[in-house]
């Protein structure tokens, strides 16, 4: 089957997803070996990185590219993986099929997906580009397009397509907290609920993880003969009244006898 063409980001900007078939990244050395690939291959204003997080097996970036993507990722993919072979004296594909990439065509969607991959736990992110000194992220792009405020200072933003259940819980955890900008450990049941019915609707995540993520027992559902309608109840009663009606008639006609 012929692979699907990859969709053209009318701004030139995407979220690109590289994916391990096992861990990227296995010592220090190696990120910092990725992160000097990106210093090479974003260096220009026709192609600017505007976020990253490195993690053990994978990377997201938020970028800008002035022609096709393939022209700078594949390039990228091509280098690490040369120092990657030769340092563990490897053979084949370490990734994971080819790299993904979305579209970002607005200014909410770039905010959101930069608040995204910098929220990353355990992850080398850019979020000290932004907080402190720009080494690789085209901050001052970022700035003229959607300003800093909301990046450094978040609101409640959407969850992004990821596959979020290769996430660990610590770091759902921390997305959700950034998404709904609130600590879910301080809220009340009937809010947690309420954001856990939104999650379910725009992810692909079962209830039963999401409430012991916030810490909410999942019930058991209840069985069919210990459920009892309004009208099932009424019904009893009133079978119980006819009863002892009848128990008394029949003492009232042993009394007339």
């Amino acid at each position: 089957m012929a692979r699907k063409s990859r969709q053209i980001s009318k701004t030139g900007i995407y979220h690109v997803i590289i994916r391990g078939y096992d861990d990227l990244f296995i010592s220090d050395a190696d990120t910092e070996e990725f992160y000097k690939l990106l210093k090479k291959y974003f260096f220009s204003p026709d192609s600017e990185i505007y976020a990253y997080s490195i993690e053990k097996d994978k990377v997201h970036m938020a970028l800008y590219i002035n022609g096709t993507i393939n022209s700078i990722i594949k390039p990228l993919c091509t280098s690490y993986a040369r120092y990657y072979n030769r340092t563990y004296n490897n053979s084949g594909k370490i990734f994971y099929d080819r790299f993904i990439s979305v579209p970002i065509e607005n200014e909410n969607d770039l905010r959101d997906i930069i608040v995204f991959i910098n929220a990353k736990p355990g992850a080398k992110t850019s979020i000290n580009e932004y907080k402190k000194k720009s080494v690789i992220c085209s901050v001052e792009s970022v700035k003229k397009k959607i300003g800093l405020a909301g990046i450094l200072k978040p609101s409640k933003i959407r969850l992004m397509t990821d596959d979020y259940n290769y996430m660990d819980d610590d770091e759902l955890k921390n997305i959700v907290s950034i998404t709904y900008n609130k600590d879910i450990e301080k809220l009340e049941k009937p809010e947690k609920l309420e954001i856990i019915n939104d999650i379910i609707s725009s992810a692909n995540l079962s209830r039963a993880r999401l409430c012991r993520l916030f810490g909410i027992s999942v019930s058991r559902p209840a069985k069919k003969k210990d459920i009892l309608s309004e009208e099932d109840k009424d019904n009893t009663q009133e079978n119980k009244e006819d009863n002892n009606t009848s128990r008394n008639n029949n003492d009232l006609s042993v009394w007339l006898l």
